[in-house]
């Protein structure tokens, strides 16, 4: 069906599908916010919920508005992709023709927001380089970490505990 949306190739029956799972909106208010309401209510009775979202800038409004209301203790995260520090040892000799100084490619700006919001960083696997969490907040592996454990790319699971070496959040225990 997701396929056929992209295409704007909807049957008779997907349409029908999608008027059935419209979410509900009594009291008029804002989309994301009736969203963010209608799901906290279905992962009560199914924890394996997902919310997809078309814009970064959704995303971003409606984690921030179920974290929100949940009543845990929030805290951050500083969210480094570690594979990325990883220091190669160059080989051979230096190439001055690939420094990026004197490449062709137009040079952007990524301090100028765009469409798609400021620059996320270098060091964050291009997600948000803080993250905003509390104890039950669902959380989704952008990385394999373990294929043997099932910590896959993609793998979703419910925030649990936290491991804290001083200020900093150390370790983070998911189910």
């Amino acid at each position: 069906m997701l396929g056929r949306m992209r295409v704007a190739a909807l049957t008779d029956a997907d349409k029908i599908i999608l008027s059935e799972r419209q979410i509900p909106n009594p009291l008029n208010v804002d989309s994301l916010v009736a969203a963010a309401r209608f799901y906290e209510n279905l992962v009560k009775d199914d924890p394996t919920a997902m919310t997809l979202l078309s814009h970064r800038t959704d995303v971003d409004s409606f984690n921030c508005d179920i974290i929100n209301h949940m009543e845990e203790e929030k805290f951050t995260v500083e969210a480094i992709d570690k594979s990325k520090m990883i220091a190669s040892v160059p080989t051979g000799r230096e190439r001055v023709w690939q420094w990026k100084k004197w490449s062709i490619i137009a040079k952007v700006d990524e301090t100028i927001p765009t469409r798609h919001g400021t620059s996320l960083g270098d060091n964050d696997g291009g997600l948000r380089s803080h993250l905003t969490l509390c104890i039950n907040a669902r959380v989704v592996l952008k990385r394999n970490m373990d294929r043997v454990k099932g910590l896959v790319n993609g793998q979703t699971g419910v925030l649990e505990r936290v491991q804290s070496v001083g200020e900093y959040v150390a370790k983070l225990g998911i189910r």
